[in-house]
């Protein structure tokens, strides 16, 4: 008697993972909000053909004339420019890897855990695509847009102070930003407002506004709602995500300031939950703290920037515990930090993108799609014990300088959290 053994069913399990895969993409909770405003203007064939950068061109316009034609009199033809806007696109991808063995023990579903994982990855990860698209590749510093307008009129992120009520984000200031774009030709997103993906922390602003208006005020069966829109203020209509930007930490030093560093040879490790500081002047329970080099205009943030809170009081003469994001079910912090790198108490800053028609330009391999596909893999060894799963893209995104802007304003709270 032969009987079928689950190493016989190797295309079944390529098959249930897709299946899963697939069912998890089509759920809101995995679709990309940056990328639905990537107006996508190629398809790259998988056989090629295309070459390694694409090069659109853009013209010129005419400036008007009202001036009467003489009769008799030819007129002298004017000339005109070309530009261009280019974007080389990449690949990107991510995969896991984990024994049969490990799937025989485990007390759960293990397929399913993976296609969650991997969903959530693909979709975080080709939101940050769109992102650095942006506002650049640093992120932000010396490549954040060229139209960038901070709401107190400064130039340096550092000026921009939540104790001043007209440097956080206000009626006034959105409204100022949907008439620039207007004035400079930028195209509402859909014909008449602007979009805009702020993170909860910009929009719980939002909310404090006499001005605020929930989706349900003005949704109707005829009218389309963008993935993750929660409502309307000052010409954008406005989609909330944790994702969105903020410049941790970037703004004025708080009234009660802290201005520290991670103790001499006392280096932090990612999931600690107690750190010790250099000096604790200020440092109480309830007070937030940036750890890491916060963004600036010309430079980057450093890769393990994140904010984290207090939740007792120093003891031990400089011993810190605090709450971060953590990673799992650990709420420590979630990057490793190295002894003397910045610990301080400045405002955040939040970014307020305007997003109008073809502000995003993007390609993508037709094999893969705009969203990217997922991977699956069982063997590589002898006896097929080892499975991978991950996901694949081929694409790109740039954004058009004159068709986008960028608001900068303060914000009122905090909250443990990181890039």
């Amino acid at each position: 008697m032969s009987a079928t053994l689950s190493t016989d069913l190797t295309n079944l399990a390529v098959t249930n993972y897709r299946k899963e895969y697939f069912r998890l993409a089509a759920l809101p909770e995995y679709q990309s909000l940056h990328s639905q405003f990537v107006d996508w203007k190629e398809t790259i064939p998988d056989r090629g053909g295309f070459g390694g950068t694409f090069d659109w061109p853009v013209f010129g316009r005419l400036n008007p004339n009202t001036t009467a034609l003489t009769e008799g009199v030819d007129i002298t033809p004017k000339s005109f420019k070309d530009y261009n806007i280019t974007l080389s696109p990449a690949e990107y991808g991510d995969a896991v890897a984990y024994t049969n063995l490990a799937q025989f023990k485990s007390r759960v579903d293990l397929q399913t855990e993976v296609a969650d994982m991997v969903s959530q990855a693909r979709v975080q990860s080709q939101d940050m695509i769109v992102r650095k698209a942006i506002y650049g590749i640093l992120p932000g510093g010396s490549t954040q847009p060229t139209q960038t307008i901070h709401a107190d009129g400064s130039a340096l992120m550092t000026a921009l102070d939540a104790a001043t009520a007209g440097d956080l984000a206000t009626w006034s200031f959105f409204t100022q930003l949907a008439a620039q774009a207007r004035s400079r030709g930028i195209m509402p997103r859909d014909g008449t407002n602007f979009a805009t993906v702020l993170h909860p922390l910009t929009t719980y602003d939002l909310k404090q506004t006499d001005q605020w208006k929930n989706l349900g005020y003005y949704q109707t069966p005829g009218n389309i709602t963008y993935a993750g829109e929660i409502g309307m203020f000052g010409g954008f209509r406005v989609i909330e995500s944790p994702q969105a930007k903020i410049y941790w930490g970037a703004g004025a030093t708080h009234a009660t300031t802290v201005a520290t560093t991670v103790k001499a040879a006392n280096p932090i490790n990612a999931g600690d939950t107690t750190f010790r500081v250099t000096a604790t002047s200020n440092i109480a329970a309830g007070v937030y703290l940036t750890v890491g080099t916060a963004e600036t205009p010309t430079a980057g943030p450093s890769t393990n920037l994140e904010q984290v809170l207090v939740t007792a009081a120093v003891s031990d003469t400089d011993l810190v515990t605090i709450q971060g994001v953590g990673d799992g079910t650990n709420l420590g912090f979630r990057y490793a930090h190295a002894a003397l790198e910045p610990c301080t108490r400045n405002h955040n800053v939040a970014p307020i993108p305007v997003i109008g028609k073809n502000s995003l330009l993007g390609a993508y391999g037709s094999g893969c799609g705009k969203f990217g596909q997922p991977k699956f893999k069982q063997g590589l060894d002898l006896l097929d014990r080892v499975f991978y799963a991950g996901w694949y893209w081929y694409g790109g995104v740039t954004r058009v300088e004159r068709n986008i802007m960028l608001g900068k304003v303060a914000l009122s709270s905090y909250t443990t959290g990181s890039d």
